[in-house]
């Protein structure tokens, strides 16, 4: 009558050894996940990070480049003879285009 007994102990041992096997493997694959997680949060914090500093740069040119715009500014001789040698003319549309096209870049508020 013991055999039975200690083919069915034997029985448990080996399943509570391979419960334990696995739970181990669980917990080691946890950490492990753990680990990829907070490695993932770090750099997903420092693509936010890059992020925010290369819109704000991307304002400063933006600003920089409005305020350049806006400055007056002339044509020499040269300068209008060379831009109609090239297809340019200064007549009433190309100060239309230009209007619009400077209207285009000032900032939203």
């Amino acid at each position: 009558m013991s055999e039975p007994r200690d083919a069915h102990d034997g029985f448990a041992n080996q399943a509570v050894e391979s419960l334990t096997a696995e739970a181990d493997q669980l917990r080691q694959e946890a950490a492990r996940l753990r680990a990829e997680r907070d490695e993932l949060r770090r750099a997903l914090d420092a693509a936010r990070q890059e992020k925010a500093a290369i819109a704000a740069e991307r304002d400063d040119y933006k600003k920089s480049l409005y305020a350049v715009l806006h400055e007056d500014w002339t044509f020499t001789e040269e300068e209008i003879a060379d831009l109609e040698k090239n297809g340019v003319t200064l007549d009433d549309k190309f100060f239309e285009d230009l209007e619009r096209e400077m209207r285009a870049l000032e900032p939203k508020q």
